[in-house]
Parts: C-alpha cells; structure tokens; sequence
C-alpha cells in the first residue's frame, strides 16, 4: 500500500471514530416533562448504578421486572444504566406494587404521575421531585389487572406496561407520540423500539438538571 492510501485509510477510520462516544439525535422523542413551568431531566448518575428495583410478588411481577431490565439494558451501549431486582424492598430504589395507589398516601402530594394504560392493565409511576429538584427514594410503581390476572393477554399486559414503567424509572419522563415504542402512552409492543433506545440513549448524554436524593 502506498504512502498515500494509508494516510487515506487512516483519515477514514479516524472519522469513524470520532463521535464514538455520542448516540445519534436523528429518531428521538422529547423525554422530559414540563411541570408548572419547569422543564425537568432526570437520569440516575453512576453512582447510584445499579439501580435497585423491588417488586411484590404477586401476579408474576417480579419476573416482569427481570425482564423489563433486561429490555432496557441493550439501549445502553456503554452502561450508562444499570439495574438489579433484589429481595429486600428496605434496599429498593424503585418499588412496584401490585394494586393502585393507596389513597390518602402523602405519595399522592407527589408533583406528578407517570402513566401507562393499555386495554388489560394500567400502571402509574410516582417520582416525587421536591422543590429542590431532587427525586425522593424510593420511587413509586403501582400495577394493576383490568381484569383475572392470570389470563394470558393480562400477563402480556403487565409484561409491557412494567417496562414501559421502568422507562420512566430511569428517566424518560414524558410519552412517545409513535405507537411502535413503548413509552407510547398506551404502550402495545413489548419491548423498547430503536426510538425508544436512541432516546434513552440520548437521554443519558444530556446533563440533568433533577438528581436522586441521597438513599436512605
């Protein structure tokens, strides 16, 4: 090879190389949520990494939620999140229950819900983000069956609608428009889409301007 093509092919990889570490902005969705004026962006830092999530042991939830992990895990290319179920829900920073909201709960003061409501199931996720934009843990996930739970269309249901709620878990706070992605605020696929992937993506190269509390 001569001189010449080897610099040429050097300058080539070299510029494929270069935005090695930036997600691409092209197919991408707003993720976060504006509230009373404020435009909020949460990501979880590497410090809080894994992030730790409990869930009741009812209706195959916990399964749910391996599998919700393991759906988002992919969007990541360089560990930008991270998740494990434990056992203990003392450890937790997101907690999914079984069943609504309790009412009368001070969770219910929090500054906003996080819905996903398909034709079986429904879920809400409750970040409550204080005035000094800071997510009090653990966060809040109530799920629950429209109708027998153990009907197969209801476990897919709560297959997707769980991920979709980790989806706003780990930061995308707001609702895809396009019904092929899961954080569609009626989410019908299973799984994250490319969309859903570059968002998450994205959103974790975008400095946040709400933090987690620190853990209790």
């Amino acid at each position: 090879m001569s001189r010449r093509l080897a610099a040429a092919a050097l300058a080539l990889l070299c510029a494929g190389c270069s935005d090695i570490g930036s997600p691409s902005r092209a197919d991408i969705y707003e993720w976060r949520s504006a509230q009373g004026g404020d435009t909020l962006s949460f990501h979880w830092p590497q410090s809080f990494l894994p992030v730790r999530i409990w869930a009741e042991d009812q209706h195959g939830l916990p399964a749910y939620a391996d599998s919700s992990i393991a759906a988002w895990k992919p969007a990541f290319l360089y560990h930008e999140w991270d998740a494990v179920r434990v056992a203990d829900s003392s450890e937790a920073d997101v907690i999914v229950r079984y069943g609504s909201p309790p009412a009368g709960d001070d969770i219910l003061l929090e500054r906003f819900a996080l819905d996903g409501r398909a034709p079986e199931c429904q879920a809400t996720t409750l970040p409550h983000v204080d005035d000094a934009r800071e997510v009090h843990l653990p966060m809040h996930v109530y799920i629950t069956a429209r109708f027998a739970p153990d009907l197969p269309a209801t476990q897919a249901c709560l297959a997707l609608t769980l991920t979709h709620e980790i989806g706003h878990t780990l930061g995308i706070f707001a609702h895809s428009s396009h019904p092929e992605d899961i954080m569609y605020g009626d989410p019908m696929v299973p799984k994250p889409s490319e969309r859903d992937r570059n968002t998450a993506e994205v959103l974790y190269h975008t400095p946040a301007n709400v933090s987690p509390a620190p853990r209790p």
